[in-house]
């Protein structure tokens, strides 16, 4: 049977540190490592090592180092178990509880899980009405007119918030996407009358907010001119 630890090291086995490191510096082969600018110092030229054979990382002007976990805590300020679950999840190794924690440790990531669910699926709805020809019409013109770019549109995950009162409401119910995480993301809100739920961006531009790893956390919207809903006492920009 696994151990805690035992687990650790099956999950730094299973992680690709180039990739891993790759994702946020150039690196560049040498011999059997690979090398790139050490983020921790002012480094002008490639100081930081990384040793897939050993999986470590090691900055020999700053001392700097450490295994895949070590590069989550230093790089991105993650705690050991945020590193710990994000490098599982990465890896696809299913983590096992410490007694007396599971039950707690469960809901806490499951909630997690679900939030980081429902702002991926939202993310995919408002960029697939962007590139709707028909419904992103608006924001594609006001894009436009703004000269922001296919390239910029994409790079930074652009999308649109369609002008109706329940678009994403109803992708979601239809979809069968948590609601109540839904709702819990501030994506749409119960109605005060009747039943169903609402969209809380509508005819916008949208932004995602994404973390370190660019995973979605939040969105920001800017209105868009001639909708046909009225809101005219919408803030301009609504997160």
């Amino acid at each position: 049977m696994l151990t805690g630890d035992d687990q650790i090291t099956q999950i730094q086995q299973a992680i690709d540190l180039v990739s891993l490191i790759g994702e946020q510096l150039r690196l560049q082969p040498r011999g059997r490592e690979f090398v790139g600018l050490c983020p921790f110092h002012e480094d002008t030229k490639p100081s930081l090592n990384v040793v897939p054979h050993k999986q470590i990382f090691h900055c020999f002007a700053c001392s700097t180092g450490g295994d895949a976990f070590q590069w989550m805590i230093k790089y991105h300020k993650m705690t050991f178990p945020d590193a710990l679950r994000y490098l599982a999840d990465r890896a696809g190794i299913k983590l096992l509880s410490r007694p007396g924690t599971r039950d707690n440790q469960d809901t806490d990531q499951s909630d997690r899980k679900l939030l980081a669910q429902a702002n991926a699926a939202a993310l995919s709805f408002f960029r697939k009405m962007l590139h709707d020809v028909k419904i992103g019409r608006a924001a594609h013109a006001y894009l436009e007119h703004r000269g922001v770019r296919d390239d910029i549109t994409e790079a930074f995950e652009l999308g649109y918030a369609p002008d109706a009162w329940d678009t994403l409401a109803q992708a979601a119910a239809r979809n069968r996407w948590n609601e109540r995480a839904m709702r819990q993301a501030g994506l749409i809100s119960p109605r005060s009358q009747g039943e169903g739920d609402y969209d809380r961006m509508r005819h916008r531009l949208i932004f995602p907010i994404c973390d370190e790893l660019g995973k979605p956390i939040a969105f920001g919207g800017r209105t868009l001119p001639a909708g046909s809903l009225g809101d005219k006492n919408e803030a301009k920009y609504l997160n």
